[in-house]
């Protein structure tokens, strides 16, 4: 039989670095099956804290160098005997210098550390639907904190977006819906993935993803009442091209950061290209800036987290770069540049 050999090159556009490039995260082994999850919070003072999950498990490693050197891992939740897996991760730490970490096996669980990660509580779960059934439904959280110190766990469940608040992260009010079924939607699909913040004079935020028809785009919702009522959904990020995944944080300026994946056709016809980008609505500003590509790897960037960090914004990211295998990523919205990645496969047919 004849053997061909077919070279798959991808390549991505070359970016004239100025501070620094996307670096890998060398503290986990690749995953051919299972698409990790990862979130980067502050520490103690210049501290770096890497949270991901690695299909049951939930692991912690910390930097004292802006990720140069990475302590050797924790393993802070392990479900290996259970045979369960995690997903939808959230990491925030709080004003108050408490970590709050929540992730999902069958239903949403807590845990928080009040020493920069140096112990941790036991587990506990969320109350966010009354029954277990009802609770494996529940998907697509977040985990903010606003200006009047409310921490937010919003989450989707069956197309509606709830919440549950608290004071502490760790005493919880009953489930409240923030968007229910109305004419304003017509014939969209309601949002997924729901974001609160606070923006100037005090008013929420909500940053939401909205299907309609075949596209999806991201919209923000207002609230002058605390959340009780909402504006009309008004699209902020609506070119034509798909935008899921929407994540949003404010640093210490007061500036929200808002990260994406759009979905887009390559050269290559059998292949997308998951791109992630950025944007940013400064403190008084009614307008996002126009969205910064944050990734140029032809394939797989995706599953992306944002966080503050010493005042800077970290994206976590999962990637298929290296040999087709998913493994973990992060830089800096408007420090970092993607350089260019090619991957090489060799097939004989």
């Amino acid at each position: 039989m004849k053997k061909l050999l077919t070279v798959l090159l991808f390549i991505t556009s070359l970016l004239i670095a100025q501070t620094s490039e996307m670096q890998i995260f060398p503290l986990m082994d690749p995953i051919d099956n299972n698409i990790p999850e990862s979130f980067m919070v502050e520490g103690a003072e210049n501290e770096l804290i890497m949270f991901w999950i690695d299909s049951t498990d939930l692991h912690m490693s910390k930097s004292l160098d802006e990720g140069a050197n990475w302590n050797t891992p924790i393993t802070l939740v392990d479900n290996t005997l259970l045979l369960d897996s995690l997903n939808d991760l959230n990491a925030l730490k709080l004003k108050s210098g408490r970590i709050l970490l929540t992730y999902k096996h069958k239903s949403h669980y807590l845990i928080y550390s009040d020493d920069n990660g140096l112990t941790w509580s036991e587990e506990s779960e969320l109350q966010t639907e009354i029954n277990i059934v009802r609770k494996r439904a529940v998907r697509n959280s977040s985990l903010t904190q606003t200006n009047d110190g409310k921490i937010w766990f919003v989450y989707n469940r069956l197309n509606l977006i709830y919440n549950i608040k608290s004071d502490d992260g760790i005493t919880w009010s009953e489930r409240d819906t923030l968007i229910e079924t109305s004419s304003i939607y017509l014939n969209w699909s309601l949002p997924y993935y729901g974001y609160i913040n606070s923006h100037w004079n005090n008013v929420l935020l909500l940053i939401c993803q909205i299907e309609k028809e075949d596209t999806s785009d991201i919209y923000e919702l207002t609230s002058y009442d605390s959340g009780k009522t909402w504006s009309n959904p008004r699209a902020i990020l609506n070119d034509g091209i798909n935008k899921k995944r929407p994540r949003v944080l404010k640093d210490s300026d007061k500036s929200l950061w808002l990260t994406f994946v759009e979905t887009e056709s390559t050269t290559f016809e059998e292949y997308k290209q998951n791109s992630i980008y950025y944007s940013k609505l400064p403190d008084g500003a009614y307008s996002w800036g126009v969205p910064n590509q944050f990734t140029k790897y032809v394939d797989f960037d995706g599953w992306q987290n944002i966080s503050i960090v010493n005042n800077k914004p970290y994206i976590t990211f999962t990637s298929n770069r290296v040999l087709g295998e998913y493994s973990l990523w992060y830089g800096i919205a408007e420090e970092t540049n993607d350089i260019i990645h090619i991957r090489l496969q060799l097939k004989a047919d």
